[in-house]
């Protein structure tokens, strides 16, 4: 439940300096009158010197002091969304399902492999990041996509039909198939889900990335632990 009360007001500095005051989690409107610790009081100017002006309800104000004062992810690296199929019944599978299990997964794709497809003849299913929910840092791959030569030709010609056909896939950022990087399940119930992703894996839109130019391990871990913060949304 949330009340707000708006108010114009053309002056710079008076918008600025004016202070909000939020109450964390009311479940009784009469709380509102005596909320007790529950109150919190940020200056205007505070509240926009944070990307997308988020309110930060309930936050210890050295929470907030630190965030407002650090490095921001996007400064080192950028969220990206990946290969959308439009026919996730045709070209990804369980890493269960029998055939998966007889051909094996790739875990080396060459240059020429990653953009025309494996030969059927190896193994030629490929680690496929897909969102499926919460996870702790890493994730053992549960679903593989088809890159079989055939089954990326395809995608390649469905890619081709006009824009607005039924089952006509993206392949968006297909640069950035097959680096590491950090996945991220696009919903989430609670804290944002952020998982490892190694080398050697597509990601989907639903399970997007993020991808660095260059990352230290320490850095990628630090990278990783910010994002799992509770306090990250």
């Amino acid at each position: 439940m949330a009340i707000t009360t708006l108010e114009k007001c053309s002056d710079e500095a008076v918008r600025q300096a004016n202070t909000m005051r939020l109450v964390d989690y009311i479940r009784n409107p009469r709380d509102f009158w005596e909320p007790g610790e529950r109150l919190s009081e940020l200056r205007q100017e505070e509240y926009q010197a944070l990307p997308e002006t988020p309110f930060f309800v309930g936050v210890p104000r050295e929470v907030f002091e630190s965030a407002r004062k650090s490095a921001k992810v996007r400064d080192v690296a950028r969220g990206r969304q990946g290969l959308a199929t439009a026919d996730d019944s045709r070209f990804l599978l369980s890493t269960n399902d029998p055939r998966v299990v007889a051909a094996g997964v790739a875990t080396s794709v060459n240059e020429e492999e990653q953009r025309d497809g494996i030969s059927i003849a190896k193994s030629h299913f490929v680690p496929f990041a897909k969102g499926e929910g919460f996870g702790e840092y890493w994730r053992d791959p549960g679903i593989v996509i088809d890159w079989s030569e055939d089954a990326v030709a395809e995608l390649r010609r469905r890619d081709s039909l006009p824009s607005g056909t039924p089952r006509r896939p993206r392949f968006q950022n297909r640069d950035f198939y097959f680096k590491s990087g950090l996945s991220y399940s696009v919903v989430s119930g609670g804290r944002v889900s952020v998982r490892l992703m190694p080398e050697g894996w597509i990601f989907g839109h639903k399970g997007s990335a993020i991808f660095a130019e260059e990352l230290t391990d320490e850095r990628f871990l630090s990278a990783i632990s910010t994002l799992r913060s509770q306090h990250t949304s």
